[in-house]
């Protein structure tokens, strides 16, 4: 499920520390890695 306070911030392994405070992100939050993020695109909406 979703939230209206969700947001997606796709970045490498390298950047992600960056990529998170830029965005504002913070407690609580979920981090996905490997493979399966690249299909994050293809599965948008079909939840």
């Amino acid at each position: 499920a979703t939230t209206p306070q969700e947001r997606t911030v796709v970045a490498t392994l390298a950047t992600i520390a960056e990529e998170a405070a830029a965005a504002g992100l913070a407690s609580p939050a979920l981090i996905v890695v490997g493979g399966i993020v690249a299909m994050r695109a293809a599965l948008a909406g079909q939840a």
